[in-house]
């Protein structure tokens, strides 16, 4: 009985650390389309595919990249034919040194703009914290937010900062 039992336990563990070992799907997005910085990677626990709609939709831990540029979420869908990633969920998007986060967004992997709602940049050059209700990323470098209070304290609430009814960086 007791070696059945162990059996049967050996069997169980062997079967979770086989399933969590190989459970996150990878895969090259937009196959044959060259992008400025290389093919763009998606990898997340479940991915799908609408074949009809040309629609990828990702959930848990998913992660998008192209070289050193990052997106993570909790849900993303990326729609094939216009390039357009929504991000929802604990959005954090690395773009060399700088981090742009919020709860959700849209962004075009061809152009790499896009907006964020719910929103927070880091630009690390000049050590800036800008918070908004709605960043938008309308260049390589260069953003676009309004109701936007920007600092360059790190702290949660910090000692000053300004506001701007609309800003550019």
């Amino acid at each position: 009985m007791a070696r059945a039992l162990i059996f049967i336990l050996g069997c169980l563990i062997l079967l979770l650390s086989a399933g969590g070992a190989g459970a996150a799907t990878e895969m090259d997005l937009f196959k044959g389309h060259r992008f400025e910085g290389g093919p763009w990677r998606l990898r997340a626990d479940t991915v799908t595919y609408d074949a009809a709609n040309h629609l990828y939709t990702a959930e848990g831990h998913v992660e998008i990249r192209q070289g050193d540029r990052r997106i993570l979420a909790e849900m993303v869908e990326v729609n094939e034919a216009t390039k357009i990633a929504r991000v929802k969920g604990n959005v954090v998007l690395v773009l060399d040194e700088d981090i742009f986060t919020g709860q959700e967004g849209q962004f075009n992997l061809a152009t790499r703009c896009g907006e964020m709602t719910g929103a927070r940049l880091f630009l690390k050059k000049n050590h800036f914290h800008v918070d908004s209700p709605l960043i938008r990323k309308t260049g390589d470098k260069t953003y676009y937010a309004e109701e936007a209070k920007v600092t360059t304290c790190d702290a949660d609430r910090p000692v000053w900062s300004f506001s701007a009814r609309k800003l550019s960086v």
